[in-house]
């Protein structure tokens, strides 16, 4: 169980806090409105690299955004500043949403079927399709023995087989490319097979009313018959990604920079979530000060913040500028984890009241403040 206290509060520069998730333009590719136009470069200046770049392995809001720009996945979210608007789950590669009423989903809830949209290629020489096999690999790689998906627990306790698949995974040499990719050739599961090319299918061990949403998390995206080569999220399979999404990273300099630029295999048409609209994407790394990010920002040489918020003191100066927006949507970091299986915490954490109690004493007056105040932020609860 977690204890978190939920606030509603988001601030930027309108305009720039479009960001990598959207693929939209900011800089000499967007107006003081915020308006986009065709070109120029999205200048992203932050601190840290991101601890993954395999899609498989994402596990941050960075790596989310970043990987967003070049792994696609079945289902997804839309961008954009209406929270409601990003809420519901809507199709990315595939083609609609199952549902009972079209035959998507089993009568008994547990078989879904999914067919892939025509148009998604990779940006290999030459451009291939996305296949169904490559969503099933995408699957296979999330208990990879290198670095395994820190989200594989959802699918473990949901798709048939997976368990079985991942137990033996583990006992594969974690630091040899071959022994891997021969794993997953030679061992599959049951809960999720390519049926021909474009169509997929998976089993489910009970019913899930989220599973969809499931799918729409970027550790789900395809995974191209390349990334065999290479040990999951090395250093050399950073230096190798392909990309199916309407960028493409071109260069990449661990802990100091990436450039990524369009691939010239995305088509609109085909892609239902993303628009692109800059030429380049220059995300500079290595400023660990806020402050000096957001005078970069305000000073026009950078446009949007990597992972740096914006300062609490430049609130109230912002408040004027016609750029500056705030934006509604809920925060649950940070938060606490309960651990309420442990014998040791069993009795006390395990009892409703005491966690109630926790809840009570989390001192909300105190972390509205730390945003920026009550005209920035408020309670999701009272």
């Amino acid at each position: 169980m977690a204890a978190r206290e939920m606030i509603k509060v988001a601030a930027g520069l309108a305009g720039l806090v479009v960001g990598l998730a959207g693929c939209a333009g900011g800089g000499d590719g967007a107006s003081a409105e915020g308006a986009s136009r065709q070109g120029g470069t999205l200048r992203v200046v932050g601190s840290s690299d991101v601890e993954h770049l395999d899609p498989a392995s994402v596990a941050s809001v960075g790596a989310y955004g970043l990987a967003r720009t070049f792994a696609r996945t079945l289902f997804g979210n839309r961008a954009s500043n209406d929270f409601q608007e990003t809420v519901p789950v809507r199709p990315d590669v595939a083609e609609r949403i199952p549902t009972r009423e079209n035959g998507d989903i089993g009568k008994d809830r547990r078989t879904y079927t999914v067919r892939l949209r025509d148009g998604v290629r990779w940006n290999t020489n030459p451009p291939r399709p996305v296949t169904a096999q490559d969503f099933v690999r995408g699957f296979e790689r999330l208990c990879n023995p290198a670095s395994p998906s820190a989200a594989k627990g959802y699918f473990l306790s949901t798709l048939k087989g997976m368990d079985a698949f991942c137990r033996g995974y583990g006992s594969v040499n974690a630091k040899d490319a071959r022994a891997i990719a021969a794993y997953q050739r030679d061992h599959g599961f049951e809960g999720v097979r390519a049926k021909d090319a474009r169509t997929l299918v998976f089993k489910l061990k009970r019913p899930a009313s989220d599973f969809l949403n499931l799918l729409a998390l970027p550790v789900t995206a395809a995974a191209p018959q390349e990334y065999d080569r290479y040990v999951p999220d090395s250093a050399e399979f950073r230096q190798h990604t392909v990309s199916d999404g309407p960028y493409q990273i071109t260069d990449y300099k661990p802990g100091i920079s990436y450039l990524l630029t369009h691939n010239p295999a995305w088509q609109a048409g085909s892609d239902p979530l993303r628009e692109r609209h800059v030429a380049k994407i220059q995300i500079t790394l290595g400023q660990d000060s806020p402050e000096t990010v957001q005078q970069q920002i305000e000073q026009g040489t950078a446009d949007l913040a990597w992972d740096q918020p914006v300062p609490t003191s430049a609130i109230p100066r912002l408040r004027d500028d016609p750029r500056f927006a705030i934006r509604e949507t809920p925060n649950n970091s940070p938060y606490l984890v309960f651990n309420t299986r442990s014998p040791r915490n069993r009795g006390a954490l395990g009892d409703r009241a005491v966690r109630q109690a926790l809840e009570y004493a989390v001192d909300r007056s105190a972390l509205i403040k730390i945003v920026g105040g009550p005209s920035v932020a408020a309670p999701c609860t009272p």
